[in-house]
């Protein structure tokens, strides 16, 4: 009788053992992470990069299936730019040629070194699919993934202009430099830090809340993460967003003082810590 009934539960085995994934089972278990995330991001636009801002945000996540999560995200952040060439398009650009004080107006043959620091906050849902989970099935301790999100995009940004403390616009006409290291460590011994200036808004068709503009906004993320323990786990992500207008760097004329071909984007990578609930 004992080899019969022990061939008998060996063959119930696979039924009643839970089938998990991500630490989460069929029967309900841990539908839910939380995480936080932070990292690194550069915005693509009209004016270089200077350095990678930073942005640090939380995120709550829905486990639909093995193969598919449903995420919500909140993030803010900072970036920063300066062009190393001289630009002369400042026609209608109004950190530059609007100002209420003409002490301050660049004359249009002298050229600027375009400049910005910008502050932001992103809130987003994705889609997001588990490459590796595709077929019903998966390893335990890895995922690679893609995703889309929709959401609403809050920037302000403001332009480094004239130096605050000598109450005047800076002299560009002394940089004299043929190397990007020479003309950046020139422009940074005659700019001050403050970005005292809004940068350029578009009052007409963009959308305004107090001092921040705001966008909607379209993402693409992918990524990797890995199993620390049945609850927590560690990604690497990457990813672009897309907005609505090209004002993200305080800049969107060319050297004609027509406006230029593409809109900004934000690029980022971010390490993010999950915790199933």
């Amino acid at each position: 009788m004992r080899a019969p009934l022990l061939w008998l539960c060996l063959s119930l085995l696979p039924v009643t053992l839970p089938a998990q994934y991500y630490g989460v089972s069929e029967g309900g278990g841990r539908d839910w992470a939380v995480g936080l995330n932070l990292g690194l991001n550069t915005v693509q636009g009209d004016v270089d990069p200077d350095g990678p801002g930073y942005q640090a945000g939380l995120t709550l996540t829905r486990r639909m299936s093995p193969a598919f999560d449903i995420q919500f995200m909140l993030q803010g952040g900072r970036s920063q730019g300066l062009n190393l060439q001289r630009r002369t398009g400042i026609l209608n650009n109004s950190a530059y040629f609007n100002f209420e004080d003409s002490t301050f107006i660049y004359p249009l043959d002298s050229g600027v070194y375009h400049n910005f620091r910008m502050q932001f906050y992103d809130g987003s849902v994705f889609a997001k699919i588990n490459l590796n989970r595709l077929g019903g099935s998966g390893s335990e301790n890895w995922d690679a993934f893609v995703g889309l999100g929709l959401g609403l995009f809050f920037y302000r940004t403001f332009v480094n202009v004239y130096n605050e403390a000598e109450d005047a616009t800076y002299a560009y006409d002394s940089i004299t430099g043929t190397s990007s290291l020479d003309i950046k460590a020139q422009l940074q011994a005659i700019m001050d830090n403050t970005y005292e200036t809004p940068g350029q808004r578009d009052f007409v068709n963009g959308n305004q809340l107090g001092q921040y503009a705001f966008t909607t906004s379209v993402s693409l993320i992918g990524g990797f993460r890995i199993k620390l323990s049945d609850r927590l786990h560690l990604g690497l992500n990457g990813r672009m967003i897309f907005v609505g207008d090209d004002l993200l760097d305080g800049q969107q004329w060319t050297e004609e003082n027509g406006l230029s071909a593409t809109r900004d984007k934000l690029g980022s990578a971010f390490l993010t810590l999950d915790f199933g609930l």
